[in-house]
């Protein structure tokens, strides 16, 4: 038995079965999934040149690329010409299913076209780094490189929705009680778009600490993780509140870590203010993991008949 099947016995037998939440894509509109192997090829897999099973053939965005290395940095047009204001590109562009409300259709999703158009402005950081390695590398390896950290600027994102999920069944298993729709509907639901929603605070902060450690930082190189995370330092200050509240957790690692621990009391007593002290959860390391490798389940977005950008 495969995991999601399993998962879905476990659902079943613990009578969490809710009504399932409409899916986010059109019908003009099919999902697919990500070869992650290919996309982040191993060190073994470049000696034996397979990181040329991916190749970008989307001559349009290597030619966008070109002018993208010569704008200058301006995060605040994202937002106005695609008619975003007072959005987050995380509620648009990219999205975590959670497995209590979709089952099997559960994963993390990512438009494509947004990832492509955020390698764009992630481009335009490069030369802010500091570091000039960018400029001797090809445009199909400089495209590689800028397309991959958008991938992992959304997915490092939304795989923290995940593991605050898995502190859920976590928590269920230990103490047979079910928690993550009690918080999902009591919290998150409820302080969501506010300057309380502490998850999604916490999921940009959390992207922005993960892109700068391994593996993800030898995945895009040292260049391409600055300039991913000075985007992301700079577009939070657009975003709606809860997103935007990241900036209160990206300076200080000891800042984000009592965010954490709020969080997981949140999680458990399915309440915005704990009655547990946050501190006690430094005492119970290691539950706000996730279930799954960072392989699993996700998809991409893709326009019927697009042959899409990524492996």
């Amino acid at each position: 038995m495969d995991f999601n099947e399993y998962l879905d016995g476990f659902l079943e037998r613990n009578s969490l079965i809710d009504e399932q939440l409409e899916r986010k894509y059109g019908p003009e509109e099919e999902r697919r999934p990500v070869d992650w192997d290919k996309l982040f090829p191993s060190k073994k897999d470049k000696k034996k040149r397979r990181d040329d099973e991916w190749r970008i053939k989307d001559q349009n965005f290597l030619g966008e690329l070109e002018n993208a290395l010569n704008e200058d940095p301006n995060p605040e047009r994202w937002w106005p010409e695609d008619g975003w204001r007072g959005k987050s590109k995380w509620e648009t562009c990219a999205w975590y299913q959670p497995i209590h409300y979709y089952r099997m259709d559960w994963g993390i999703y990512i438009r494509e076209d947004c990832m492509r158009k955020q390698a764009l402005h992630i481009a335009s950081y490069l030369k802010r780094t500091g570091d000039t390695s960018f400029r001797s590398m090809s445009r199909q390896d400089l495209g590689k490189m800028v397309i991959r950290a958008s991938f992992l600027a959304f997915f490092l994102h939304e795989h923290f929705h995940h593991k605050t999920e898995s502190f859920a069944f976590r928590v269920l298993v230990a103490s047979n009680h079910p928690v993550y729709r009690r918080y999902f509907k009591g919290v998150y639901q409820y302080t969501y778009m506010t300057e309380y929603c502490l998850e999604e605070a916490l999921a940009n902060a959390d992207a922005y600490y993960r892109i700068m450690t391994s593996p993800y930082r030898q995945n895009i190189g040292d260049v391409g993780a600055e300039a991913a995370r000075l985007y992301m330092e700079d577009s939070f200050k657009y975003e709606p509140p809860g997103y935007a509240q990241a900036l209160d957790y990206i300076y200080d690692p000891d800042v984000f870590k009592v965010g954490l621990n709020r969080l997981q009391g949140q999680i458990k007593e399915g309440r915005l203010y704990p009655a547990r002290p946050d501190e006690d959860w430094e005492y119970a390391p290691q539950m706000l993991r996730s279930m799954r490798t960072c392989k699993s389940d996700i998809y991409t977005i893709v326009r019927s008949g697009y042959s899409g950008i990524l492996p």
